[in-house]
């Protein structure tokens, strides 16, 4: 389904834009 795809797109797959971190480790970053 499109939701599955945006899921893995969003936090499985790193982008290397982002220094090969998933957008939802740039958009939300981990606390410490």
């Amino acid at each position: 389904s499109l939701n599955a795809y945006f899921h893995f797109y969003n936090y499985r797959r790193p982008h290397q834009a982002h220094d090969y971190k998933t957008p939802a480790e740039i958009y939300h970053p981990k606390l410490p």
